[in-house]
């Protein structure tokens, strides 16, 4: 990662990891697909009423999860194989008791959590039994994602992308056999992803032992390490909480799109999946970006921390715009894969026009968030993306939303903040990346 040219070396990175993230997020919009076509509109709406909450918990701890990469890529850039060592078992120690720590608190918190949400009465019981159930599996998902930034940060993406291929198939078979034969409904969807999250750690971990290292990772040996610890905590809790101040702000965001009703809310979720789809595999351009960075940082190689940011930028927005584009242009024949209702699809269609097409701006400031990253710099991307993402929101619901109740107005508050935020981040970037690069050249 530290010898260039960078931008097949980028895209042969991402390329598993961003069917990796596909995957991750077809967990979820498998769920909605089934839920839509065999169980109706309900159903679909009580799913859909959970999702930035679940995002919410969970993110914190899977951008906690990319200080494991960060310190990881460091680590093997200044060809540190202890320091290697220590990171690896302290990002699974984090992982496990962050994990266990998120599922009790989940299921105990479920039904107050969707009642503060202000969760519509139709769909308010069967939201809770879905989050209650899907709460079971953070142990699973948390320590994926952090036993899978580990296989990540040596390069390795195929593997991960492998394991979520089979447990992915085997979620989408375990949810048309819920809901479809057992008819269980939203507790099915909810069982077959967790039971598709748990297969998906004991063979993640499997893997991580049979890799090829300087060392042998056996799990017995588990434990903290306190430099490598508070390395990880420092660069991952940052991006963890800049992750949820996106999810703050769409809390927010769902809980005045509830008073709209069950439809609304069931368009609204059917649009954000494929929204979620797009961000979410362009995610996997920003996290090589973040990883080369934190290679470049090592090796101390100012000039290819800059290219690789440039090249970055470039293939996460054009890889946006072509999906978002092609996504519009087709979009009533795929949101009809998650309602057969024309009003759901209504809903769905008119959500795009505001928040699907703006998407490329919303990737960018993705790629530039997980530069700072990787340049050790996550507090500064934290404290860049609470003011632009979450009190710009705030702010816009509050003056321009509230006294006109339009759905148009409360959609506004995303591309808005995009634009603020990802133009404060770039320079932040740019800024740090001038400093690096006087700082090696004085220390050479």
């Amino acid at each position: 990662m530290t010898e260039g040219p960078f931008t097949k070396k980028i895209i042969a990175f991402a390329l598993p990891l961003l069917f990796t993230q596909l995957l991750q997020v077809f967990y979820n919009a498998a769920d909605m697909i089934v839920l839509g076509r065999f169980a109706g509109t309900l159903p679909l709406a009580a799913v859909g009423a959970t999702t930035q909450l679940i995002t919410l918990i969970i993110n914190l701890f899977v951008g906690t999860s990319s200080g494991v990469g960060v310190v990881s890529g460091i680590m093997i850039g200044a060809k540190d194989e202890k320091g290697l060592e220590k990171t690896i078992y302290s990002g699974l120690s984090i992982g496990l008791v962050c994990g266990v720590a998120v599922g009790i608190t989940g299921v105990l918190m479920s039904h107050t959590f969707m009642v503060w949400m202000g969760t519509p009465s139709d769909v308010l019981d069967m939201s809770a039994l879905y989050l209650r159930i899907y709460f079971l599996g953070a142990p699973a998902n948390i320590l994926f994602n952090f036993t899978a930034a580990s296989v990540r940060a040596t390069g390795d993406t195929k593997h991960p992308m492998y394991i979520l291929t089979f447990t992915g198939l085997l979620n989408v078979i375990l949810n048309i056999v819920m809901v479809a034969a057992l008819h269980l409904e939203v507790a099915g969807v909810a069982i077959a992803t967790v039971i598709s999250q748990y297969a998906s750690v004991v063979l993640v971990l499997m893997w991580l032992k049979k890799m090829d290292l300087p060392f042998k990772v056996e799990l017995k040996n588990i434990g903290f390490s306190r430099k490598e610890t508070a390395q990880i905590l420092k660069v991952g809790l940052p991006t963890g909480l800049q992750l949820c101040m996106y999810n703050i702000s769409n809390v927010l965001i769902q809980s005045n799109l509830n008073l709209f009703g069950s439809t609304v809310v069931a368009g609204y979720t059917a649009g954000a999946n494929i929204d979620n789809i797009i961000f979410i595999s362009g995610n996997a351009i920003s996290q090589a970006a973040m990883n080369f960075t934190g290679h470049n940082v090592g090796a101390r190689r100012a000039d290819n921390i800059k290219k690789v940011y440039r090249i970055s930028l470039l293939l996460n927005f054009t890889y946006a715009s072509i999906f978002a584009v092609a996504v519009y242009i087709f979009r009533v024949p795929v949101l009809s894969l998650f309602s057969s209702d024309p009003e759901v699809i209504a809903v769905g269609a008119g959500r795009m026009l505001f928040l699907t097409l703006p998407l490329p701006i919303c990737n960018m400031q993705d790629t530039a968030g997980n530069t700072l990253s990787g340049l050790e710099k996550s507090v500064y991307a934290m404290v860049i993306t609470m003011i632009g993402t979450t009190f710009v929101r705030f702010a816009w619901i509050f003056l321009a939303f509230k006294p006109h109740q339009m759905l148009q107005i409360l959609y506004l508050a995303y591309p808005i903040s995009w634009v603020i935020t990802f133009s404060s981040l770039n320079l932040c970037v740019i800024l740090f990346q001038k400093k690096l690069e006087k700082q090696f050249e004085r220390t050479e």
